[in-house]
């Protein structure tokens, strides 16, 4: 049991959030006000927290509203990845010899975003269901086009540095 607990504690993605720890934890503290930005903790009383959970587009709450929230979703999560990277990466002398060390280095550490996206979409649904008196569908549409929305700025994202990844010999 206990050389089963070390060899997960020495998996690269536990050691990357035991890095942030140590290193980043304003990084971290970026993601700890977006929990507490989803929750209604910080901004409640001017209603912030309803631009999370109920956002409109065209003056109306659609899957395109959440589409865009995914977008800025995407776009964060890449910037935050890639802050991490450049900033850390040299704590990881392995990473250089892989191929695509930075999507690799981005799967990894993911457990900070798919968490809060879980919270994130866990919110929207108690929300919309409770407070809204959404339908099912209408709520399942919502949850679609944030992480849709998500998905396509990521992937997007990623295309954009396959592409423009050069080595020493081209």
């Amino acid at each position: 049991m206990k050389q089963r607990l070390l060899t997960i504690y020495y998996t690269f993605p536990i050691q990357l959030l035991k890095m942030q720890l140590k290193h980043n934890i304003l990084f971290l503290g970026i993601w700890a006000f977006l929990f507490v930005v989803v929750r209604g903790g910080v901004g409640s009383s001017m209603g912030i927290h309803y631009l999370f959970l109920d956002p409109e587009y065209l003056g109306a709450v659609s899957f395109w509203s959440f589409f865009i929230i995914g977008l800025a979703y995407g776009s964060f999560f890449i910037a935050w990845n890639s802050s991490i990277y450049i900033l850390n990466s040299f704590r990881f002398p392995f990473l250089a010899s892989l191929h695509r060390p930075f999507a690799k280095f981005s799967l990894n550490n993911c457990s900070i975003p798919v968490f809060f996206v879980l919270y994130y979409i866990y919110r929207i649904i108690e929300f919309q269901w409770y407070n809204e008196y959404a339908e099912q569908y209408a709520v399942g549409f919502y949850c679609a086009g944030f992480i849709l929305g998500a998905l396509c700025m990521i992937f997007l994202s990623m295309f954009y540095f396959q592409m423009t990844n050069t080595d020493l010999l081209s």
